[in-house]
């Protein structure tokens, strides 16, 4: 019974996830409802898989809406933050790898404007997750991360490295 609600899900937020990429700049006018949605989802979903389905699905959304999401970010990144300083237990590596994830989104569709002010911050997340993460899905969305950083805020990138 379980798995088959879980399917559902799955096919669900896919389906959302391709909507959105096809609706591209499209989909701006139904940004509050679907960040709104999506963000309650993240925070009150009762399975890791749920959270997980609609922190990828808001990846999606950002993707298409690029820099319109940015009013929604502080509402959007105080969920996220749960998830991207998650333990590392088996579900909280999960939970964090889509949060990275999807940081990567905002840090690529944002804006340098909007993203510089956290670059900093978001290098140290990656350092710090790197220096533990046995995950290699983990591993991969973090080297994301810091490609996404590199191609829009390179000196927060070089700033770190020096600083090795």
């Amino acid at each position: 019974e379980m798995s088959s609600q879980s399917g559902a899900l799955t096919r669900t937020y896919y389906a959302l996830e391709s909507f959105c990429e096809n609706m591209g700049e499209k989909i701006v006018p139904y940004l509050p409802d679907l960040v709104e949605k999506l963000v309650v989802m993240i925070a009150h979903s009762p399975t890791v898989h749920g959270k997980e389905l609609a922190i990828s699905a808001l990846g999606a959304v950002s993707n298409a809406a690029e820099e319109a999401i940015v009013p929604f970010l502080g509402q959007v990144m105080e969920h996220l933050k749960v998830y991207l300083t998650a333990p590392d237990t088996e579900d909280g590596i999960r939970l964090k790898t889509q949060a990275i994830d999807t940081l990567s989104v905002f840090a690529r569709k944002i804006g340098k404007e909007t993203f510089s002010p956290m670059a900093a911050e978001c290098v140290q997340l990656g350092m710090a997750n790197l220096s533990s993460a046995d995950d290699p899905d983990l591993r991969r969305c973090i080297y994301s991360l810091f490609a996404a950083i590199s191609s829009t805020c390179p000196e927060a990138l070089y700033l770190a490295w020096t600083l090795l």
